[in-house]
């Protein structure tokens, strides 16, 4: 086994957003795309060693490495060879974003295998560039910790914009046997297995293949299951300013911490803490996490766990 040359490699196409909430009475442009979004909270948290990878057209990049440039990240970013047109709006209660530029694909042969070199790696595409025979290939390859969050897989675009469908059930199994641990929220666990009740659900996640299996339930908290025991963990309850990027935010932080302990209680406490951190915030860079805040959240969350 090789020693890893990074703590953490993210994997996906990061975005560029013009942000705006009619409640709050702001418009802001910033990033999103779970890329980024992750390496930014991984930077934030003080882990170094952090690549992110994806396809930005060389138009769009100075957008990106603005963002990036007082960060500890590493990027590699290709040139697109196939766009996929990005230009919507999505919109989360009062929060509304409007994707800027377009998406490339990322390929196998995209990717130089020093960063299969990390303790971590985190898939996570937006709309559909990251493909399977590539989660296959990076697993196969790499001695890391490889996390997936499942939303990219389950988005494809129509006539009207983005959309969600639901999957070839063979395709799902074959991703999840790929992973150690899968996200997804609860709308998409229910496309993914069928299974309305979020705890079937991700027990479904789990018997198909994952290691561990986490659904995200917003405002309800989080369910992880590791084929033992299941952990219900509340949210913390806040003035949330924009949720557009909470599950990006959420899987940045529960993998940082997956850096600093195996612990999955303290990661889910971790990053639903971190979480409502960042969300009572208008999105703007750099982003602050005072960990002391952190530990006291948890220390409010952590009686009111249910573990089954």
């Amino acid at each position: 086994m090789q020693h890893p040359l990074y703590n953490l490699v993210s994997i996906g196409n990061p975005l560029y957003d013009q942000i705006s909430n009619s409640e709050l009475d702001f418009n802001s442009d910033t990033f999103s795309g779970g890329s980024i979004t992750v390496c930014l909270v991984a930077d934030a948290l003080g882990i170094s060693r952090l690549v992110m990878i994806g396809s930005v057209p060389k138009k769009e990049r100075f957008k990106i490495l603005s963002a990036i440039e007082q960060t500890q990240i590493e990027h590699f970013l290709m040139e697109p060879e196939i766009d996929i047109p990005a230009k919507e709006t999505v919109q989360e209660d009062a929060c509304q974003g409007q994707i800027l530029g377009p998406l490339g694909r990322i390929r196998i042969r995209d990717i130089p295998e020093e960063f299969l070199l990390s303790e971590v790696i985190v898939l996570n595409p937006v709309l559909q560039e990251i493909d399977i025979d590539l989660v296959e290939w990076v697993s196969s390859s790499s001695d890391a910790l490889i996390l997936i969050d499942m939303q990219g897989f389950l988005r494809r675009r129509n006539k009207r914009g983005y959309g969600v469908y639901t999957p070839h059930s063979e395709d799902i199994r074959q991703l999840l046997n790929s992973v150690d641990l899968a996200k997804a929220n609860q709308v998409e666990a229910q496309l993914m297995t069928g299974e309305e009740d979020a705890f079937v659900a991700v027990e479904t996640m789990v018997e198909w293949g994952a290691e561990i299996g986490i659904i995200t339930r917003g405002n309800r908290g989080c369910i992880i299951f590791d084929g033992n025991e299941f952990l219900q963990i509340p949210a913390f309850e806040t003035d949330v300013a924009c949720s557009l990027s909470a599950g990006d935010i959420f899987l940045g932080a529960f993998a940082t911490h997956l850096l600093e302990t195996d612990n999955l209680l303290d990661c889910g406490l971790f990053a639903t803490s971190t979480t409502s951190i960042i969300l009572e915030k208008e999105p703007q860079l750099p982003l602050f996490i005072d960990r002391s805040e952190i530990q006291k959240r948890i220390g409010l969350l952590q009686d009111d766990v249910k573990i089954l």
